[in-house]
């Protein structure tokens, strides 16, 4: 069986992608296409040490080939080049949270200190 031809790349978010990481020490990845189109992003916040992946995006039309996964992977990739053992992410559809569960993540009591504003109700 002949593998899927591939013809994207993983790589860190450059100011021209218009993907920005989300604190100063954060960072960005992004999968672009051959043909140049940014078709997939992650975000990653870093904050108190700790790595806090905030958003995963696949365009649509390009997912399930692999994107998201390999997203995920450059993620932890960098997160443990900067010295860290652990990534948080946040997931509350019921496909992102089985496709991170597939991955090896496990769902915590709550959100890390870190990330603990999402959850106070008063956003305003």
């Amino acid at each position: 069986m002949r593998e899927p031809q591939v013809d994207w790349t993983i790589r860190p978010a450059a100011p021209e992608d218009q993907v920005e990481p989300p604190s100063a020490s954060g960072f960005a990845m992004v999968a672009q296409t051959h043909a140049g189109a940014v078709v997939g992003q992650a975000q990653v916040l870093e904050s108190d040490g700790s790595f806090h992946l905030i958003e995963v995006f696949v365009a649509p039309g390009h997912r399930r080939l692999g994107i998201g996964t390999a997203l995920l992977s450059a993620v932890e990739s960098e997160v443990i080049s900067r010295g860290a053992s652990a990534v948080t992410l946040l997931a509350s559809e019921p496909a992102a949270i089985d496709f991170f569960t597939r991955l090896g993540f496990v769902e915590l009591p709550q959100l890390p200190v870190a990330l603990r504003w999402l959850d106070a109700g008063d956003l305003a």
